[in-house]
């Protein structure tokens, strides 16, 4: 019992009591102790040293993401909503082309119809020559049958 350090002392009334700790119970001055102390500040040493490290790479990394801009696909030209896009506006051109050259035609037809209309103080009667025959002969081509002749003077 080599870790016995008790030393016994004689209380008042013939009692023997033991002072201070029965067993060594002090690893700080065996080899264990030492090498325990010696781990735990080499593992402190290691933390703070990862530490550091990890703190250095999240800084890198935060500056590296904000110094990025933000990137956002908006060409969709290379997906199908793209492509399909593009087939859209072709269609659009093509009918807005047909319907352009249908208003031109129905916009012929019109001045032409106005030029050739007689004036309506005329009864029909009295558009028998000239452009007014014409005109009379378009509209029984275009109706059928005769004109509408009126035996009405004209409106003063």
């Amino acid at each position: 019992m080599s870790g016995f350090v008790a030393q016994k002392k004689i209380a008042p009334g013939g009692i023997h009591q033991t002072e201070g700790d029965r067993f060594d119970t002090n690893l700080d001055d065996d080899p264990a102790g030492i090498a325990r102390k010696r781990l735990a500040a080499e593992s402190k040493a290691r933390y703070a040293r990862e530490a550091a490290e990890l703190a250095k790479q999240n800084s890198a990394y935060h500056n590296r993401v904000a110094k990025t801009g933000t990137r956002t696909d908006d060409d969709i030209m290379d997906e199908a909503a793209g492509q399909y896009r593009l087939q859209l506006a072709a269609d659009s051109k093509e009918r807005k082309a047909n319907e352009k050259a249908d208003l031109a035609r129905k916009n012929a037809e019109m001045r032409d119809m106005i030029t050739n209309t007689p004036p309506a103080y005329l009864d029909h009667a009295g558009a028998s020559t000239g452009i007014y025959a014409t005109y009379n002969t378009h509209l029984q081509d275009k109706i059928g049958g005769s004109p509408a002749r009126s035996n009405s003077p004209p409106p003063s």
